[in-house]
């Protein structure tokens, strides 16, 4: 097993996949809420779904943005003194020159 040490995050990859995680939760959010809403009491489906279907989400991709981004520079800028991500890895060796080693419970 092999342990990772994740020294730095590239604002990138990482504030891509932090707003498309945020909007998914808020499109989730505010139909949910949206449904609520109606539920409760009786009137305009179609502005509940708007109103909580639309702002929702971009307040969401908002607070993802800013706190992804807040998160990227906090982490880069402090993982050395704090401490940075630890991940363990399972290193699978292959041999392929020779045939696979018998299962554990072989000849017993």
């Amino acid at each position: 097993m092999k342990i990772v040490t994740v020294t730095k995050i590239h604002f990138g990859p990482y504030i891509k996949w932090a707003l498309v995680v945020n909007v998914i939760v808020g499109v989730l959010t505010g139909l949910s809420q949206g449904v609520v809403g109606y539920i409760s009491t009786g009137q305009n489906l179609t502005g509940y779904l708007f109103w909580y279907g639309v702002g929702l989400p971009l307040l969401y991709f908002t607070i993802g943005l800013v706190g992804g981004s807040l998160f990227v520079f906090l982490y880069n800028s402090f993982n050395r003194s704090v401490g940075s991500y630890v991940i363990e890895v399972n290193e699978l060796v292959i041999n392929e020159q020779g045939p696979p080693p018998p299962p554990d419970d072989f000849g017993g």
